[in-house]
Parts: C-alpha cells; sequence; structure tokens
C-alpha cells in the first residue's frame, strides 16, 4: 500500500521547527499521512495544526522524495507561521522546539538533514529517491 506524507519546514529567526515524536524517539518536521480525500495543501495544514497548534501559510515546495522500498511518498513544503496557539505537546507531539539547522539533534529522522538544507538552498523542486538507512531498517523491524 501506498503512503503520502506531507511534512511542512517553518522557519523562524533562521531556526527550523521540529517536532519530537511520541511513538518513536525521534525528531521530525510537523507533518504527517494525506488522506485519500485531501489535497497535498489540505493534509500539510491539518497535520500541522495538529502537531503544533500553528496555522501556517504555505510559501513553496521543497520537493518529493520517494522510497521505493516501503512505496513511501514524502512531500516537503516551506510555510510561514500565521497564526494559531503553540502547542507544548499534543497527542502525537511530546515536544517542540526550534533548532538551529547547524546544530540539529543527533536523533533526526532520516533524510530531514538533507531537506532542510535543499530548502535552505532555495533550489527548484527536487525529486529524490531516499532508503532508511540501516539502523533504521533494524529499529523498524524490533518494534513493529
Amino acid at each position: 500500500m501506498k503512503t503520502i506524507g506531507v511534512f511542512n519546514l517553518i522557519f523562524h529567526n533562521e531556526k527550523v521547527l521540529l517536532v519530537k515524536r511520541r511513538d518513536i524517539p525521534f525528531w521530525d518536521l510537523p507533518g504527517g499521512r494525506k488522506e485519500t480525500d485531501e489535497t497535498p495543501i489540505i493534509a500539510l495544514l491539518r497535520e500541522t495544526t495538529e502537531e503544533t497548534g500553528l496555522s501556517v501559510t504555505p510559501q513553496r515546495k521543497v520537493g518529493h522524495f520517494y522510497n521505493a522500498t516501503l512505496a513511501d511518498e514524502q512531500i516537503i513544503f516551506c510555510s510561514q507561521i500565521s497564526g494559531g496557539h503553540w502547542l507544548t505537546s499534543g497527542p502525537e507531539t511530546k515536544e517542540l522546539r526550534f533548532f538551529s539547522p547547524r546544530q540539529l539533534p543527533l536523533n533526526l529522522i532520516p533524510q530531514r538533514k538533507k531537506q532542510i538544507q535543499l530548502a535552505l538552498k532555495q533550489l527548484p523542486v527536487q525529486y529524490c529517491a531516499i532508503k532508511d538507512p540501516w539502523w533504521v531498517r533494524i529499529y523498524k523491524q524490533l518494534t513493529h
């Protein structure tokens, strides 16, 4: 079954917003699975509000990233905060924090560092194949 996820790069004062997930001990971009009846933008807005409490305005698409092994597609956008109320935590989110792109946490979801760097370079929309590193594959096998 193919999954499509949408994720948000939200920069503020030269730092990027990350969410610490409750289901796995990793930091990630705000976002998640697109429902069948949603457009990517609607899913992006919904997931961002659910995980952060913030309203955002999408500014541009950074790229499409495909993991053929998992039949997973990730669409990454850059957005600007336009309102809402900051959550300290939520059902899916253990913690929210802004990080300098030069000092990202070690337990960051694979590929996110690359996606953050691509966004900062302001390149045209990127289309890339991705693959989980060996340690993520082992972690998934042990936890599923």
